[in-house]
This record gives structure tokens, sequence and C-alpha cells, in this order.
């Protein structure tokens, strides 16, 4: 709200995550993204939320319950986000041939990086 919203431009994809879909401090962003033509994605548990109302597409990850004794704590459903965005995250590399190569230019480094450069060498057309 102090100016980091320039970032957003039109075309862009914007991401807001919250698990009960009427978090003030997200709500009070999507007025500019919306002015700034950003597609809204709103990932929520509640389709009728402020959040879901808003936005242009919603992904709906609910949990049946957390296990904190008042399940009240997002642990059990931010897990579930993750695996989610992790399972997103897959389906849009073999959508878009993603490869081991293009990989390798990002995570250069560590043990990832050492396991993608050994194969490298091998058809530049080879997804992840």
């Amino acid at each position: 709200m102090h100016g980091a919203l320039g970032l957003v431009q039109s075309g862009d994809v914007v991401v807001a995550i919250s698990k009960g879909g009427g978090t003030r401090e997200l709500l009070n962003l999507l007025p500019a993204c919306k002015t700034k033509n950003a597609y809204l994605i709103a990932v929520t548990e509640n389709p009728g939320s402020p959040l879901a109302v808003a936005a242009d597409l919603i992904l709906r990850v609910r949990v049946e319950r957390e296990p904190d004794p008042f399940n009240m704590l997002a642990t059990a459903s931010t897990l579930a986000v993750i695996a989610v965005f992790d399972a997103v995250c897959i389906a849009l590399m073999h959508l878009t041939g993603y490869t081991r190569e293009q990989f390798a230019v990002i995570h250069p480094s560590g043990a990832v990086g050492a396991r993608l450069q050994q194969h490298v060498g091998g058809s530049s057309d080879s997804p992840v």
C-alpha cells in the first residue's frame, strides 16, 4: 500500500491467498490491482468471501479440519495450498515443455544444480 503496487502491470496475474477470504490487508490491495487490469486468482476455502467475489478465478482449497484444538490455525490448510501449488507448477512444466536446461539456468548451484548439470548434456527438449 506504500508504492509496491507500482510493480503490478496490466496483464499480470495476482494470486491472493486467504483461508477465509476476508483479510482486510489483502482486500485493500484489490482495487489497485483491478484498476491496473491485473488478473486476480483467489485461493480461499470460502467462495462467497469478498476476495472470491472480487476474483477473476477462484481456486478453492479446503480441509475438513485444522489439527489444533480450536480448528482455527491455518496449518493443514497451508499444507494443502502448498500441495496444490506444487501440482499446478508441475502441470505448467509439462504444459510448457519446460526443460532441464531451462531449470539449470535458474538453479545452477547446490545439490539440485549439480544433478541438473549432469543431465544438461542430453536433449534440450527433454522435460524435467
